[in-house]
């Protein structure tokens, strides 16, 4: 069995398996492309920020008990968590309106149960991927998928089974691509990375290609929405980015200024106009991190 892919969906599907009795963990190989796991949930780790050793979310950050995936997991694993907001308040609050998350319980994050601060929301998948390879599977990272061909070369790759894979790695300085042929393949891999590669496109079929090509998004409507519908465009131009700056003097958490947190405009998922056409609005905090800023 080959699980492509070592983002969320990919780490937990081989952690799942372990569960199965009986199951026989020598044949699991977890392959993924970079040099870490997480896709999008990315620790960025060993930042000098304050005096502290300081870990930085990039990406996913923090979760609700009530999110049973992956909320359940990381309580399985028995991680140190702490409340992400002071004072622990419902995830409800956390939204501006008209937003809301469909969560109660306080948000948290994975913490160093030694300072407090962020360990890193990586370290779920982190802690995942030492079970799976306790067990006797193999994880392997720098092994990137660059073909699916159907087995034997049949011309249905669906009635021949799982596919055949082209894999390329890096090894003593020599990169080598190589066939396997897996009984069962798991593809945890990005729909824009996965759909170009050769081979894809004849074994999905036209309706399952379509299916995965499709992109969607429905904006509300009335003119409470008229900013975030046109910011939103649903055209593919939309871009989100997301800036940290850390100051060795808090200036902003002094009594005069008391600007631990707040959002420019009054609802920063209503976008402002520019003269030079990007949509801007802002939010920020303080990083929560006690004595770090």
């Amino acid at each position: 069995e080959v699980v492509v892919g070592g983002g969320w969906s990919g780490v937990y599907w081989a952690w799942r398996r372990l569960d199965q009795p009986g199951y026989d963990a020598s044949g699991l190989c977890l392959l993924e492309a970079s040099g870490r796991l997480g896709g999008r949930t990315y620790s960025v780790r060993d930042l000098a920020l304050g005096g502290h050793n300081f870990t930085l979310d990039v990406g996913a950050y923090r979760f609700s008990p009530d999110m049973h995936l992956p909320g359940d997991v990381i309580l399985k694993l028995a991680l140190p968590t702490a409340c992400y907001e002071p004072g622990c308040p419902s995830a409800k609050k956390d939204m501006p309106k008209p937003f809301q998350f469909n969560y109660s319980a306080p948000l948290r994050r994975i913490i160093d149960p030694a300072t407090g601060l962020p360990a890193g929301y990586a370290t779920a998948l982190e802690a995942m991927a030492r079970e799976i390879a306790a067990a006797g599977a193999t994880v392997t990272l720098g092994a990137e998928l660059v073909g699916i061909e159907p087995r034997g070369g049949a011309a249905d790759g669906a009635a021949a089974g799982a596919p055949a894979l082209r894999i390329k790695s890096a090894a003593g300085g020599a990169t080598r691509t190589e066939r396997i042929e897996p009984a069962v393949v798991m593809l945890n891999v990005p729909r824009a990375r996965l759909l170009p590669l050769p081979g894809v496109a004849s074994l999905l079929g036209g309706r399952v290609k379509s299916a995965l090509s499709c992109i969607r998004f429905d904006s509300p409507k009335g003119a409470g929405w008229k900013n975030f519908s046109r910011f939103h465009s649903g055209n593919g131009t939309t871009a989100l980015s997301k800036a940290y700056l850390g100051y060795e003097s808090a200036w902003w958490r002094s009594p005069a200024v008391n600007l631990t947190e707040g959002e420019y405009p009054q609802n920063a998922f209503f976008p402002i106009a520019t003269s030079k056409g990007p949509r801007w609005s802002w939010r920020w905090s303080d990083g929560r991190g006690p004595n770090l800023l």
